[in-house]
């Protein structure tokens, strides 16, 4: 144990009260829906950046465009 008085002692998971364990539980699952949270808004972001820079740019990526006729439905 580390006699840094700054820095918080390390619990293990069987010193704590079944309250303390759910409690853990749930902080545990909380921090890593966070950090996929945050994932997924970086890789949009990124997305987003990476679009209008091309758009601005002028390309769309498509190396060759194909036309496609269009035909009416019957309803």
């Amino acid at each position: 144990m580390s006699t840094d008085p700054r820095r918080t002692p390390v619990r293990r998971a069987e010193d704590l009260s079944p309250l303390g364990r759910v409690v853990f539980g749930v902080g545990f699952l909380a921090k890593i829906t966070a950090l996929g949270f945050d994932a997924m808004v970086d890789r949009v972001a990124e997305t987003v950046v990476r679009s209008e820079r091309a758009f601005r740019e002028g390309r769309d990526g498509v190396d060759e465009a194909h036309v496609v006729r269009e035909r009416k439905r019957d309803r």
